[in-house]
C-alpha cells in the first residue's frame, strides 16, 4: 500500500502518475476537486468527489453534515460553527445543507 498526501491538482496528478509507475492494480483517490481528471488508467476509485476516469464512490454528505450536527446539539451545544476549507466539491456543499437543515429545524439559524 502507498499512501500520498497531495496539496492540489498537479501535485495529485504526480502522486498518481508515480504510483501507476510501481504497477499497482488499483488506486483509491480523494480527488484535489470535482470532475479532476484522473491521469492514468485502470482501476481507480474516486472517495468523496467525483472525477473523470474513475469509479465514484460517495457517502450521504447531506445525512453526514445533519447527523454531526444533531450530535453536537445532543451533547447540549447550541452554538454550532459549519467551518470548511476552500475547495468546490460537491461534499462539502451537502454536508452544509445537512447542517443548515437540521440547524434550521430547530429553530436556529445557521
Amino acid at each position: 500500500m502507498l499512501i500520498a498526501h497531495a496539496s492540489d491538482a498537479k501535485e495529485t496528478s504526480e502522486a498518481l502518475l508515480e504510483m501507476a509507475s510501481r504497477r499497482l492494480r488499483g488506486l483509491a483517490l480523494v480527488p484535489p476537486s470535482d470532475n479532476y481528471k484522473v491521469p492514468v488508467a485502470g482501476n481507480v476509485v474516486a472517495l468523496a468527489s467525483p472525477c473523470h476516469g474513475a469509479l465514484y464512490i460517495a457517502p450521504d454528505e447531506t445525512h453526514t453534515g445533519h447527523d454531526g450536527t444533531e450530535y453536537l446539539w445532543s451533547l447540549g451545544h447550541r452554538r454550532i460553527a459549519f467551518i470548511t476549507y476552500s475547495r468546490n466539491a460537491r461534499a462539502i456543499h451537502e454536508r452544509r445543507k445537512g447542517y443548515e437543515d437540521f440547524m434550521k429545524s430547530m429553530g436556529w439559524r445557521p
